[in-house]
């Protein structure tokens, strides 16, 4: 996942605490503004591959405090 991408999955949390679980249609709201839906899927899933987000009882999160951190710094 590029620099732009993680900025675009990053807004979805921009108001979330560090540890705050949100929607995958809240997710794939900034994902799709970004990249459209077959593309804004795509990127989805490769987040959830790559650990970037863990999902609990439907909800999503990212799983490291660090790592929330980090995406925001980096994007």
């Amino acid at each position: 996942m590029r620099n732009f991408e993680r900025g675009s999955l990053i807004k979805a949390f921009a108001e979330a605490s560090i540890g705050e679980c949100m929607t995958c249609s809240e997710i794939m709201f900034s994902l799709t503004q970004d990249f459209g839906p077959d593309k804004a899927e795509e990127l989805f899933y490769q987040a959830l591959d790559k650990g970037l987000l863990d999902e609990h009882d439907g909800r999503y999160v990212i799983p490291i405090p660090s790592m929330h951190t980090w995406l925001k710094e980096g994007s």
